[in-house]
Order: C-alpha cells, then structure tokens, then sequence
C-alpha cells in the first residue's frame, strides 16, 4: 500500500493550499482582471493560471486523491480479506465525504461502481447514502407581507426610531420587501420591466441608507450587489468590493461578480469569480449552477463545435416529400415566411440559427418556411437553403431535380461560412479605394455555378423572392421569384445569374450584367 501514499500525503494537501491561497492574493491585489491574465508570477505559471481558471488547486488534488483511494480499495477488495474489506468500507466512505464537500468538481460516478463491486464479491452493504445527502435546512423566517400597508407601517416606525442599529433594520426589511415585489413583477410580467426595475431601485436606495448607518453591514453590501446586477450596472457590481473589502468573504458576492463578468462577456474572469465563490462555500447550489453555465457556454461558443454537433444531426433530418407538400398546400392554416438580411460574412449568424433550427426540428428548412427571402448574403444562403439536389444529365443543359431533398443542410451553408465564402467576401488588402471594386465578378459566379449550376428559379423548393436594383431605375426594386420564373418560362432566371446579381455590393464587385437585359447591383441598396 505504500505506492499509495505519496499521492495521499498531507505535503501535498498544504502545497495545494498554498497555490489556492496565492492565485486567491494576486487576483486581489491586481486590478483590473486582465492584468492578472498577463502578470507574469515568480511562484505561479502561466499554465497553472489558467487552469485555476477552471478548478481550484486542492480540488484537483482531490480528484486524483480519490482515484488512488479507489484504486486501494479495488486492490482490498480482491484480496477479500476481513481487514481489508474493512478497509475497502471505509475508503469508499471517504470518497463518499470528499464528493459531498467537493461535488461541483469531483466525479461521483467510480465509486457506485466500486460498491457494486464490493456488494458483488463479498456481499456486505455499501456505506449508506444518507451520510452524503445533504440535510435540509431549516426554514429561514417567515417572508415579510408585501402588502401596502405593512409597508407604511415600517416607513412610520423610520421617523420615530431613534436607535441607528434599529433604523439599519428597518431599511434593509425594507429594502427586502422592494426586492420580492421586484422578483414577483419579473415573473408576472417579463415583457415590461418598468414596474419591477421602480422595486429594485428602491431596494437599492434602503440597502444604501442601511449601509450609511453601519458600513460593514454585509447583508446591506449584498443587498447592493444584487440590486446593481438586477439594474444592470454591472462594473458597479465589479467595482463594489473597492469600497467593502468585507464583501471578499462573501461567497455570494462572488456569484454576482461572476454574473456581472457574464455579461460583459468577460468569461475567463467570470469562471476565476465562480470558482472563488466555491472555495468560500463548496455548498453554494447557484454558483455550481453559474459554474456549469459557464462551462457549456464556453464549449458551445465555439463555432467549430457546433459545426461538428450540426455535422451529426445531419443524420436525422428527414426529407418527406409528403410533409413538404402538406406544409405548403393551399390548405394549410399556417403560412410561414423566412427573411434573411445581408452583411457580408455576418451571414454567418442567420446560418448559425438555422442549423440550429434543422438540429431541433429535424426537418430541413425549406420544408418548414412557405416562403424564402433574402438581400445579398441572405439570398445566397436563401438559395442554398431551396436549390434541390441536382445532378446535371450527361453533357447538356437539362438537370435531374429531387422534388423533396435541398442540395445543401444549413449547416453545410455555415461550413461554407467558414471556408470558402470568406475568401470572397472579406478585404484581400489595405490597397483600396472606396469606390473601386475589389473583387472581379468572376471569382464569385465560379463559386456558385459550382454550387448551383444552370438550374433554375422555378426547380426552388419553397417560394423564393430575391431582391436587386436595376442600374437603369435605381428608385425600383427588381425582384426574382421562383413564382415568376415558373409563368415565365422564357425568362431563363438560374441560381447563378439572381445571386451574381443580388451580391454585387458597389464597393467591392463591379455591376452585374444579365444577357438581354440590363446591368444590376446588390439588393441591399433598396432592401435589407
């Protein structure tokens, strides 16, 4: 067992404070937080830096702790002797406390195994549960009324106290009450805050007036922190701790702070103030709730990991020739119309949003819109979206069409987002004059006769309407439509030539001529 016990040693157990106790000083002596990312530390790397960032430094030693403890007791549970499954018992309580007090980072799941285990080779019950159940606790005082009267009543004994620490009472049970009439009002009306954000502020101002009479008053601090945040004065809340320095022992401070950071969009601070208020108070329900938040938005923020869950779901779209015909028959109680507006590669938001949507619903977008339009950018991703999937006959100019399946998932629109269609349509250089074009038209009518070849308007899935100015009539919008295309067979308008024509933004690509007819330029001149 003595392989063991280098990993279980108090030395390391200190070590690990100590670097909590360090990151815990430089955080608050440096200021603002990104100094703290870019101070270079004698005692502390960079590396270690950040991944105090996402677990303190005991805890992880805690993780690893009980890996070992388990392994121990694997290693007495296959020996089976008396004093070892005694032991083998007692290590797995152990681990049983260490996920209790540490459960935000510790895993929980190798240990039921172990006892399975344990019950399995010598048949004797596993520690019981209830010791790692958290006991409930007991009720705080009854929630004060909120009726008006009460709190007139409490306004009244303000002008006859004498007292200050009664007076300090009296505003912060006020203040209290202001804030559940607050959190009521955000519930009953989410769409007009005015109302609740009327409460909040003047929870704030008794909480300041309590905190006037005793400055150290950390349930008054609080109290302005959380009013602060439910205003949305969020570097208030940040800055909070500059004028109580009591409020650093508070792990509920911390939570707000990390909120605060949140919604900045500071996340890399916001995670360093969570962790903080799990050091304070490993028992803290909410700031574990704000941690996991945390977590999955920094994984889901990633474009390439939702490219990837997208790249999956993929798999389960289904293309019913039924369902489409049905969605978008004469008899349908719904009609449902997508507009998608230009900006460049800001196209890549709507894109974005309609993988999701394809992810959710499982239904590929052209069969859940009637109608499809789109300026510039958001015609090309209004095409891809509705072009069938087309493979051309043979050498000539006619093309096999799917009546039910698009060439192209929103997803793999946003994989062109991200590769091909920056190239087009970002800035090659500095070199450039305003009103010179930048990009040669035929760069973009090969990347989209690829994409779309000589099919037509009319082969589109769902209505599409693309919108263009003619150069001829700049006070008139043109538009394309699979509709007009369909009754006007001679018209000949394909993918190629309605996109060439609606993404010619007039400082970046030349107009655009359509054979036979005039020049045109981007839609968004007139419609975005």
């Amino acid at each position: 067992m003595n392989v063991f016990n280098g990993v279980l040693s108090e030395k390391l157990e200190k070590e690990a404070k100590t670097l909590d106790d360090h990151i815990y000083e430089l955080r608050m002596k440096l200021n603002p937080p990104s100094i703290f990312d870019k101070f270079k530390d004698p005692i502390i790397t960079q590396e270690d830096k950040d991944d105090s960032q996402e677990m303190p430094f005991q805890s992880r030693l805690e993780e690893i702790r009980n890996v070992t403890k388990i392994n121990r007791a694997i290693s007495d549970i296959l020996v089976a002797g008396k004093e070892e499954i005694e032991r083998a018992i007692k290590t797995i309580k152990e681990i049983q406390d260490s996920i209790g007090s540490n459960y935000q980072f510790v895993s929980g799941a190798r240990h039921e195994v172990l006892e399975d285990l344990l019950w399995i080779i010598n048949g004797e019950e596993s520690p019981s549960e209830e010791s790692f159940k958290e006991s409930p606790k007991e009720s705080s005082e009854e929630s004060p009324k909120l009726d008006g009267e009460f709190i007139s009543y409490l306004n009244e004994q303000l002008k006859q106290e004498l007292s200050s620490q009664n007076k300090m009472l009296l505003y912060n049970t006020l203040a209290a009450i202001h804030e559940q009439l607050a959190e009521k009002e955000d519930k009953i009306n989410r769409l007009n805050r005015l109302k609740s954000l009327y409460y909040w502020k003047v929870a704030q101002k008794n909480y300041e007036k309590a905190r006037e009479i005793d400055p150290k008053n950390l349930e008054a601090a609080l109290g302005i922190t959380k009013c602060s945040l439910k205003l949305s004065k969020y570097t208030q809340v940040i800055r909070l701790i500059d004028t109580n320095p009591n409020l650093t022992s508070s792990s509920e401070y911390w939570r707000f702070r990390s909120i605060a950071y949140c919604k900045q969009i500071n996340y890399s601070e916001a995670k360093g103030n969570i962790i903080e208020a799990l050091r304070l108070d490993h028992k803290n329900k909410l700031a574990d709730e704000q941690r996991l938040f945390l977590k999955k938005l920094s994984e889901e923020n990633k474009i390439k990991w939702r490219i990837n869950r997208y790249e999956k779901g993929k798999k389960k779209i289904k293309y019913e020739i039924d369902y489409l015909e049905n969605s978008h028959s004469k008899e349908s109680s719904t009609y449902n119309i997508l507009s998608i507006d230009g900006g460049g590669i800001g196209g890549i938001l709507p894109a974005l949003w309609l993988s999701e949507i394809e992810y959710r619903t499982h239904r590929p977008i052209s069969h859940l819109f009637n109608m499809i339009a789109g300026t510039s950018t958001g015609g090309f991703i209004a095409a891809g979206l509705s072009v069938p999937s087309w493979c051309e006959l043979y050498d000539s100019p006619y093309y096999k069409c799917s009546d039910s399946k698009p060439k192209s998932s929103a997803s793999d629109i946003l994989n062109l987002f991200q590769n091909q269609a920056r190239n087009l349509i970002t800035i090659p250089d500095n070199s450039w004059s305003l009103f010179k074009p930048k990009h040669e038209n035929q760069d973009c009518r090969s990347f989209f006769s690829e994409y779309f070849g000589r099919v037509r308007l009319g082969k589109a899935l769902t209505e599409l309407v693309i919108p263009t100015v003619d150069v001829n009539d700049l006070t008139q919008t043109h538009l394309y439509t699979r509709n007009d295309d369909r009754r006007n067979y001679l018209k000949n308008d394909t993918f190629v030539d309605t996109l060439m024509a609606t993404t010619v933004a007039p400082t970046l690509f030349p107009s655009y001529e359509m054979e036979g007819r005039s020049f045109f330029l981007d839609g968004t001149l007139h419609l975005n």
